[in-house]
């Protein structure tokens, strides 16, 4: 099983003794997920419309935090600053526990984590949720909007998600028997329940193949963020 990070690994490292598009069979996808934009609770900040205005206000106040330079989180907070115009310095931190004590009021510090990490402190009131990344609205949280609705840019929809995938070479009857009992696996109630307690969707491919153009997709995209973000490759 693998997700986007193998793809940004690559195109990070390019001289990682793998290729994610010729060195694995895609099988299907088994769920997807989605980032949160947050600030603090102590911030006045109240939508994502507001943070872009007070930051072009502001020039160079504002940091933003992720998991770390290279992740998924960081390549979308440099798409955003740069697309809206502001200017945000990238803190990477391990943690969203670490993130917190450097939160103030005097400026509206923000934040791209996975829903699931920042969840618990939107609920306990120390983070406010301004936007989702995913394309439609999540639904344990169906009020919040997503950055498309807000900005309509197709590169700021960024779905986490965890795939299956097979040897390269593997038989096509292998994938499908593969690829058959994913499906069912991802059916299940048992695994519908247990993904929507983390707060992901359960979603399976419609065919290998299908799984396969999405990582294609998936790999073009992030190598372009890459680029916008100038992430050098190592």
């Amino acid at each position: 099983m693998g997700t986007a990070a193998q793809l940004i690994g690559k195109i990070a490292q390019p001289s990682a003794a793998f290729d994610p598009l010729k060195d694995f069979a895609p099988v299907s996808l088994a769920y997807r997920g989605a980032s949160t934009l947050t600030v603090s609770t102590h911030s006045p900040i109240r939508s994502a419309s507001e943070l872009v205005r007070w930051a072009k206000a502001h020039p160079g106040t504002l940091n933003y935090y992720s998991g770390g330079v290279g992740t998924a989180a960081h390549l979308l907070g440099a798409t955003f600053s740069i697309r809206e115009n502001i200017q945000a310095v990238h803190i990477p931190v391990h943690s969203v526990t670490d993130m917190l004590p450097q939160l103030n009021e005097q400026a509206p510090h923000f934040a791209f984590f996975i829903t699931p990490a920042v969840r618990p402190y939107i609920d306990a009131n120390k983070l406010r949720a301004l936007a989702v990344t995913s394309r439609e609205r999540s639904p344990q949280m169906p009020d919040v909007p997503t950055l498309y609705e807000i900005f309509k840019d197709d590169d700021l929809v960024q779905e986490s998600w965890i795939g299956v995938w097979a040897p390269a070479g593997t038989p096509a009857p292998i994938v499908g028997r593969l690829f058959r009992a994913t499906v069912q696996a991802v059916n299940s109630p048992e695994f519908k329940e247990a993904i929507a307690r983390q707060g992901h969707v359960p979603v399976a491919s419609d065919s290998p193949e299908s799984f396969a153009g999405y990582v294609r997709s998936e790999y073009a995209k992030y190598a372009r963020l890459a680029r916008t973000a100038q992430l050098k490759p190592e």
